[in-house]
C-alpha cells in the first residue's frame, strides 16, 4: 500500500506527520484485505482479522475509546 498526500494528522501512516508529494510504501502493512480513509485518518482489516487505525482522534473514529 502507498499512502501520499497531507499528512499533519499522521494519517497516511508514514511514522511522521510531513506532507508527502510522491506516492510511499506503507511497509508495516502486510496483508491488507480492506482500506478505509477519512479526511485525517485511515484504518485497514488485515487477513488475519485484525485492524489497524492511525491519525487523528478528535471525535474518535479510530474506534480506540478515547478523544
Amino acid at each position: 500500500m502507498y499512502a501520499s498526500g497531507f499528512n499533519q494528522h499522521g494519517q497516511l501512516g508514514l511514522g511522521h506527520k510531513e506532507g508527502q508529494e510522491t506516492p510511499k510504501q506503507i511497509k508495516f502493512l502486510q496483508g491488507v484485505v480492506k482500506i478505509a480513509c477519512g479526511s485525517f485518518h485511515s484504518m485497514v482489516l488485515l487477513k488475519d482479522g485484525s485492524l489497524c487505525c492511525w491519525g487523528r482522534n478528535t471525535q474518535g473514529q479510530l474506534g480506540i475509546g478515547n478523544k
